[in-house]
């Protein structure tokens, strides 16, 4: 049996155990509950190192369970998630585990994101590092498992203000809650400007990169304050909504809509449209058009916001082509596995290693460092 996979067995063996005796943390409880209840009883006659264990356990956890039925019980069981999901989320527990163990063996693929910090700019004169001590009048508070930087209302109605900016320059997303109680998610390399008196009359917001908005709906004697979203190409009004936009180069931009409705605006060409949820609007700096199509990548959209890579029946090709251009290194993909789909979702590493060593456990393939390029290849196993 091939090393690696007696590594994944016995690691998954161990966690399991930890469940059965009652000693095993939160993470795993739900690790097993989820696992357990997506893996399926039928006959593969060519399954995977990742589909054959994930049988052998199962089977072993069913003894259990008719062993001593009050022993063990799954309070996921109603929910079902696709066997290739499951399969890559086991893998990463045990590559974390694994990595843990096996720190001293050498590594190939070393490319790592560069570390830096948030910014909160001020004004024009003071600039705040968002490291763990946050600035005067801001605090960090954890909502939904994520740390968020949450602005201090303001002390008196009219307060006078200095404009905002906040940056994040990292290879993390960064998230923080205004004072209406918007919450605002920067992807990396983007950045808000939050403009002077936010909140009194109007709630305006000049957006760089890829931002995510989850637009909190506020009144003031009765009367709505309308939220504007400022982009190169675009004006976005909104009153309580969820939406995404993303500049992805620098004459296209698109939105989309996950939640409520907005009107957007093209900034050069004055042609507007409404968008409804699941849409999705693509402008261009060169055109007057509007493309409105139907989102069909809700779900890569949301990972992002969790520091997740999202892939959904993608081929190989494109999966490396995305951590290429994450990572900043060179892959190239051997044209007979290309076309391989990949389903599965995968934290966003320091280490592109961890990322591709995943991908590595839950499909034939394997991956090879030679002269700061990395070479994907079918396995010989």
């Amino acid at each position: 049996m091939h090393k690696k996979r007696h590594q994944i067995k016995d690691r998954l063996f161990k966690i399991f155990r930890l469940y059965t005796s009652g000693k095993a943390s939160t993470e795993q409880e739900k690790f097993v509950d989820t696992f357990y209840d997506s893996v399926g009883t039928e006959e593969n006659v060519q399954e995977s190192d990742m589909e054959s264990i994930s049988k052998e356990i199962k089977s072993n956890i069913d003894k259990i369970i008719n062993t001593n039925p009050k022993v063990i019980s799954f309070p996921w069981a109603a929910v079902k998630v696709a066997a290739a999901v499951v399969l890559i989320g086991a893998a990463s527990i045990l590559l974390f585990n694994l990595r843990q163990e096996q720190a001293e063996q050498p590594q190939y693929g070393q490319v790592s994101s560069h570390e830096e910090t948030p910014i909160l700019l001020v004004g024009s004169d003071s600039v705040y590092a968002l490291g763990e001590e946050p600035p005067e009048g801001t605090s960090y508070k954890i909502i939904d498992d994520q740390k968020v930087l949450v602005f201090a209302a303001r002390a008196e109605e009219n307060e006078s203000k200095l404009p905002k900016v906040v940056k994040n320059p990292t290879k993390n997303v960064f998230t923080f809650l205004l004072e209406d109680g918007t919450q605002i998610w920067l992807n990396s390399g983007a950045e808000v400007e939050i403009s002077p008196q936010f909140g009194l009359i109007h709630r305006d917001i000049v957006a760089t990169g890829e931002v995510y908005f989850d637009v909190a709906k506020q009144q003031i004697n009765g009367r709505a304050i309308p939220f504007t979203v400022h982009t190169p190409l675009q004006r976005i009004e909104v009153l309580g909504t969820q939406f995404s936009i993303n500049r992805s180069d620098s004459d296209e931009e698109s939105i989309h809509l996950v939640e409520g409705k907005v009107k957007l605006t093209h900034n050069l060409y004055k042609t507007s449209t409404l968008l409804k949820p699941d849409q999705k609007a693509i402008l261009n700096g060169s055109s007057s058009n509007i493309l409105v199509v139907r989102a069909e990548d809700s779900n890569k959209v949301n990972a992002w916001r969790k520091n997740l890579f999202y892939f959904e029946d993608q081929t190989l090709a494109s999966v490396m082509e995305e951590l290429s251009q994450w990572y900043s290194v060179e892959i190239h993909v051997d044209k007979s596995i290309a076309q391989i789909p990949i389903t599965g979702i995968i934290t966003r590493y320091k280490n592109i290693q961890d990322a591709l060593q995943i991908i590595e456990m839950t499909n034939n393939i394997n991956t090879v460092k030679e002269g700061g390029k990395i070479y994907v290849k079918e396995s010989q196993r």
